[in-house]
């Protein structure tokens, strides 16, 4: 029977697991964060961080790491709230943009090889989406300006058309 001191254990503890046993070390994230050298962030972001300047020390991987945005809590104040209100609302926002951009505008499909093309595929997408919006407003303003609807003084963007071309 083992005791408490003895410093041999055959049996792990069931509710209190070590963290590395739950992960999947062939996870991607995982990997990257194991080949990154925090050393080099420590350097760059001790001068900033440090217990001199009135403020604790925070982990580098703490500061480095995403910011997903998350519940607020009940002992958050009123500035908390409102700054984790605002990241979600900002997610909430781009996604159906990337949504539309994956199925309308083929981002969801890569010819192009390798992380350069990854980058040149991402750029033609939101091109073309931008195109898109500038033509739909285009279209409404000159569509508008043919019923009479709407007269602008200063065009800057827009070449004005006679009437007769539009009869």
């Amino acid at each position: 029977m083992l005791t408490k001191s003895s410093p041999i254990s055959t049996q792990s503890n069931l509710f209190h697991s070590e963290l590395f046993s739950q992960l999947d070390v062939k996870d991607p994230l995982i990997q990257l964060a194991n080949t990154i050298n925090w050393t080099v962030f420590d350097d760059a972001f001790e001068q900033h961080y440090s217990q001199n300047n009135g403020r604790p020390s925070k982990p580098i991987r703490l500061m480095v790491g995403l910011l997903l945005p998350k519940k607020a809590l009940k002992r958050d104040n009123r500035y908390q709230q409102d700054k984790k209100r605002k990241l979600c609302k900002r997610r909430a926002a781009i996604e159906p943009i990337i949504g539309h951009l994956k199925s309308d505008f083929r981002l969801s499909r890569n010819l192009l090889k390798g992380q350069v093309g990854d980058e040149i595929n991402v750029l033609m997408a939101a091109c073309a989406w931008n195109l898109r919006k500038w033509l739909v407003i285009a279209t409404i303003f000159l569509f508008w300006q043919k019923l009479g609807l709407f007269f602008v003084k200063y065009l800057r963007f827009f070449v004005v058309l006679d009437k007769k071309q539009f009869c």
